[in-house]
């Protein structure tokens, strides 16, 4: 019996993409489906689990094989919904499965996995805004005497509205930032 530890799983997930690249894909599913073994073992509710049941969702989906990647896929996004783990990004999941979904003419199931997937990429942008940075900025623009304009997208922007009060402070323009990406980011 091989060693059950989040070691031999990273290992054998390392092992999993190394045959992958290789072109080996029975090799890479066997090092994959072990990790997602040992994972599921040490904890089925963690990140590591979803995040090795997209990597053989992949797997699958580039060997051809849709049915084997929606089921990996479904995998991952069921963990992220049921348990919603804070170290897991669901975003590739819920896009891969959406994805999956356009090649399987599944249209409306696959609009809601990628709408979800745009909405969850929106509020962990504007979770993540590099507020600590625009403040930085802000002091630098100010000892030199800088004039500034900030490219701000709606959701960065009522998400941090003590930042946007700090630049509009500074007396520096404030200009709407769209993108079709669905990102929330402050540019300057």
């Amino acid at each position: 019996r091989a060693p059950r530890s989040k070691l031999f799983a990273e290992l054998a997930l390392a092992r999993s993409s190394l045959a992958w690249k290789r072109g080996d894909f029975p090799d890479a599913e066997t090092w994959g489906q072990e990790a997602l073994s040992i994972y599921r073992e040490l904890d089925s509710d963690s990140a590591d689990v979803a995040v090795t049941a997209s990597h053989l969702g992949l797997l699958h989906f580039e060997r051809g094989d849709i049915a084997e990647a929606e089921r990996a896929f479904r995998s991952a996004v069921d963990l992220w919904e049921a348990k919603r783990p804070t170290e897991m990004n669901p975003v590739p999941p819920l896009a891969n499965l959406g994805m999956v979904l356009i090649d399987r003419g599944e249209f409306s199931e696959a609009e809601r996995y990628l709408n979800l997937a745009l909405e969850v990429q929106r509020q962990r942008a504007a979770k993540s805004m590099p507020a600590a940075a625009v403040l930085n900025l802000l002091g630098v623009l100010r000892k030199y005497n800088v004039p500034a304009t900030f490219f701000v997208q709606g959701n960065a922007a009522k998400a941090n509205p003590g930042v946007m009060q700090r630049i509009d402070d500074h007396g520096a323009i404030i200009a709407n930032h769209v993108s079709l990406a669905g990102s929330a980011e402050i540019h300057y």
